[in-house]
């Protein structure tokens, strides 16, 4: 029998009884078969219910489990860290079932969804798919659904945009329904329409995914919308989901609530906050306030716009709470409901209308002001060229009087320049549009955005806390694998476990690294809202680093930055993957809470989802002033991250984005079948791509996604004149495609793309054994890293002997160790982390949450070699190296700041066998 532990922390404060856990678990090759019998118990060798669903395998032929999603329940007390293990092989038998299963039954077009305490049924033939809300408690069985929706429906999501148009989902085409998981534990279905008005059009396709649990009241739910309008057309005033129930006579209205002002409340017995008995407006005004207003209970509270009632007026009248764990209660004679948004004040603004007739989920709040996908940045910025002279400053603003600024073209990296700068907007375009970062001129069009929220049944008020329900809503439980054995797996490829006692600096400067580029800049900057939060600061620009190290500390830091963009979206190496890797590496909830929420944030905002130009879609924006202002970039546009956050948390969202990832590049197909690039510039565009579809065929195994990735990649690495050797960019050309055109002056190494390493790692593992041509070109690459001297920017100082920096690509280094168990490789990962890596993590740069997916692998590679040779030979091997670097020859190189000229090698052949 085998054992993998699963430790269960309650971070919340509060006690925990049946609460739901579902957790993604990595194992080895041959490890676990498909539909192997496993079984959960806790340290007293107690069996508890399981439900398991493979998300991947090893292979095409599906027989052995790469990473299995679990799903348990499990009783913790406050502050309790809980030790669970998963078991199988000889002797174990299935875990016994649950008490009261999820119950599901399809009949013609109706599907029923049963816990026990609650029971949904939905019907595919309507518009309005919720058809009952059943509540079950005592023997006593009561329909709780409303009437709060359009024509009378209990559930209604909507939009209204700038003209008073609402477009609802009632009013929409009669949408689809899926059984995404039907389990004993846990059932999710998705509900997928589109938004309707009156007159027959639609806008705006929308997902709302829901999750109910055994013996549980509670239905988790997640609103999925994507903007599909023109954005220079279209604002939206308010979006959200209206919640029709009937509860019977209305007793009272509750809200959670913290801050001075929460004293005044009656401390009723909802749990702490804040209690009213008439109707309530609950409006989470920013990451630090929110505001709760009386009304009638009846109609439809006032809304700033429609009755004239200044932001002001609305404050004096209203009853500030500061932050709150995002709940709201009515409790009816009949029933009480809660209802919980997740993340509601890093998300603002939100809202809730609190009525007899139910809840009114304001997503966003006609409060806020108009909701916008359009930018400030609309026509081209002007640039400086460096100029240092207020004259030029003045005479380039003067002759373009209406256009935004391109800062970052002052290249200002001192205090001194960066004080002279801003002195100039200040005073010849202070209303100006302007930024340190790049400048274009995109849109918001196609962009989503998920909101998560939970809502609670029951039958008894008195027994009902509704602030330890929330607070336990916002610190969902997690089931951490140890890290030792997840990188044992090596399902996530190459990585190592924390070890403070063997590599104690470089394991310092992780840590240091997150807590300086992610952790501290999100809160003092307060990067929160309902379009920024998870997102990282831009690092595309020296200025933005050299002005944060200047105005950290200062009282007004948030003002000091205004002109640097916090909207990554991305870069070709993946900072998502990176984020996952501090997790991975780590086991560190922070970690994975600053993972899941970048990927969550990059997989709506920043992807474009729907567009008028369908080759947009499943296209990422190039990081740049604004989250939407930059164009299209399939190099940006990277799914290996996303694709271990759907594995470790089951997010189907997150699936489906990567999905339209890979079906991008399905779409760019030239008639030979190879990817299609005839004009972007860097080798990047063609990597990145090749990566997703080798990401998203090891999900499926469709076979589409695979064939389309080996024909390009083998092109690609025909094209090159040796193994390895990268071009600065390639084009595809001919009639048929499958001519090249490059340009190329000897190796281009940091123009691979940062993907490159995963890319020609999982090529080996795929292809590798029926073709040498993957490996050779592997360790061709970083054969050129370890032996020699190159043309690239950042260099590796051994005793004054310059030695190319692999910076996004170290990671090669680590798995062509893996791949030969030669010396060289681990003792230059060994030199790297003891001598070079420690100086960079003391560097401010954004873009350095990089290193949470090139660290740890050189890492594993260096405790393997330790573990396998020893560590004096290793230690020997190192100075070895060393020596070979001192003794080495000079090399001519090629000039970075030279683009080659575009010229053609002729049709490529080979690569289709």
């Amino acid at each position: 029998m085998k054992r993998i532990s699963l430790s269960v922390t309650e971070s919340a404060s509060v006690d925990r009884a049946s609460w739901p856990v579902t957790q993604g678990v990595p194992f080895a090759d041959g490890e676990l078969a498909l539909n192997e019998q496993i079984r959960l118990v806790d340290a007293n060798g107690v069996v508890l219910p399981l439900q398991t669903e493979c998300l991947a395998t090893w292979a095409a032929d599906r027989r052995w489990v790469k990473w299995l999603l679990v799903d348990f329940q499990v009783d913790i007390a406050a502050g309790i860290e809980r030790q669970l293990f998963l078991e199988f092989g000889d002797g174990v038998e299935v875990s016994p079932p649950h008490g009261a299963p999820v119950g599901v039954e399809e009949k013609g077009k109706t599907l029923t969804v049963e816990t026990g305490p609650v029971q949904l049924t939905l019907v595919r033939d309507s518009a309005t798919p919720v058809a009952a809300l059943l509540l079950r408690e005592d023997g006593v069985e009561c329909d709780l659904l409303g009437t709060s929706g359009h024509d009378g429906t209990g559930f209604d999501l909507y939009l209204r945009d700038q003209v008073d148009v609402d477009w609802r989902s009632s009013l929409g085409p009669m949408p689809t329904i899926e059984i995404e998981t039907a389990g004993p534990l846990r059932v999710a279905v998705c509900i997928r329409g589109h938004h309707g008005e009156a007159s027959g059009k639609t806008m705006s396709p929308y997902a709302l995914r829901l999750e109910m649990f055994a013996g549980r009241s509670e239905i988790r739910f997640a609103h999925t919308f994507v903007f599909d309008a023109d954005p220079e057309a279209v604002e939206l005033q308010r979006l959200g989901v209206d919640v029709g129930l009937q509860l019977g006579s209305v007793q009272r209205f509750g809200f959670g609530a913290v801050g001075e002002s929460a004293q005044d409340g009656t401390g009723c017995s909802a749990g702490a906050g804040v209690e009213v008995s008439t109707g309530a407006r609950f409006v989470q005004v920013s990451d630090e306030e929110a505001v709760i207003y009386h009304t009638d209970g009846v109609s439809e509270p006032p809304i700033d716009g429609s009755n004239g009632v200044d932001d002001h007026t609305r404050r004096e009248t209203g009853q500030s709470v500061g932050r709150t764990k995002g709940w709201s209660q009515i409790v009816g004679d009949k029933a009480t409901a809660t209802l919980v948004v997740a993340d509601m004040w890093r998300e603002y603004p939100k809202a809730v209308d609190l009525t007899s007739n139910g809840f009114d989920l304001q997503i966003w709040p006609q409060d806020a002001g108009p909701l916008s996908f359009a930018t400030p940045f609309k026509e081209t910025a002007v640039r400086f060229a460096r100029t240092r002279d207020e004259a030029e400053f003045r005479r380039i603003v003067e002759e373009n009087p209406t256009a935004p600024l391109n800062l970052k073209s002052l290249a200002a990296t001192t205090p001194e320049e960066i004080e002279w700068v801003e002195e100039m907007v200040a005073r010849y375009a202070p209303d100006r549009p302007a930024s340190y970062n790049d400048t274009h001129t995109d849109n918001g069009r196609g962009a989503a955005r998920t909101t998560r929220f939970v809502l609670r049944l029951d039958g008894h008020a008195e027994t009902i806390t509704a602030e330890p329900f929330a607070a336990a809503v916002q610190e969902p439980l997690l089931a951490v694998v140890d890290s030792e054995y997840a990188s044992a797996t090596k399902a996530a490829r190459v990585f190592a476990a924390a070890d403070t006692q063997r590599f104690p600096v470089a394991e310092a400067g992780l840590e240091q690294l997150f807590e300086r580029v992610v952790a501290e800049p999100r809160r003092i900057l307060r990067t929160y809202g309902m379009i920024d939060y998870g997102d990282l600061m831009c690092s595309h620009s020296g200025t933005n680093a050299a002005l944060w190290d200047v105005v950290r500390d200062l009282p007004d830091a948030i003002e000091r930055m205004k002109y640097c963009a916090r909207s990554y979206n991305n870069e070709a190496n993946d900072q998502v993957l990176a984020l996952w890797g501090f997790f991975l590496h780590s086991g560190d909830r922070q970690h994975f809470i600053a993972a899941d929420a970048y990927g969550r944030h990059m997989a709506d905002i920043d992807i474009i989802h729907a567009h008028t130009e369908p080759s947009h879609v499943g296209t990422m924006h190039y990081h740049n002033c604004h989250h939407w202002t930059g164009g299209p970039s399939p190099s940006h546009t990277c799914i290996a991250g996303l694709m271990l956050q759907y594995y470790q948390t089951g997010n189907r969202r997150i699936f489906d984005v990567c999905r339209e990832v890979a079906d991008w590049a399905l779409s760019q197909q030239e008639p030979c079948g190879i990817l299609a690039n005839r004009s972007a510039a860097l080798v990047r565009e063609y990597t990145s791509p090749l990566a997703n579809l080798l990401e998203f065929y090891q999900a499926t195994w469709d076979e589409r996604y695979v064939e389309l990735a080996q024909r390009s990649l083998k092109w690609l690495l025909l094209v090159m004149p040796e193994p390895g050797c990268f071009m600065q960019s390639v084009f595809t050309a001919g009639e048929e495609g499958d001519e090249a055109e490059v340009e190329q002056a000897g190796w281009h190494l940091r123009q691979a793309g940062g993907m490159t390493p995963q890319l020609l790692y999982d090529a080996v593992q795929l292809f590798g054994v029926s073709d040498p041509i993957y490996r050779q070109a592997l360790l061709a690459i970083a054969d050129r890293y370890v032996y020699h001297v190159n043309d690239l920017f950042e260099v590796l100082d051994v005793d004054g002997n310059e030695q190319l920096d692999p910076y996004f690509n170290a990671a090669i280094i680590a798995y062509a160790y893996e791949l030969t168990g030669q010396l060289d490789y681990a003792a230059y990962c060994r030199y790297y982390l003891r001598e070079h890596f420690p100086a960079r993590a003391q560097v401010m740069s954004f873009t350095y949450v990089c290193w949470g997916s090139i660290i740890p692998p050189m890492m594993a590679a260096v405790r393997h070699a330790e573990d396998q040779h020893g560590v004096q030979a290793l230690e020997n091997a190192e100075a070895a190296w060393v020596d070979r670097v001192r003794q080495r020859q000079q090399e001519p190189a090629t000039s970075a700041t030279v683009r080659p000229e575009r010229r053609s090698i002729g049709r490529i052949s080979g690569y289709d066998t």
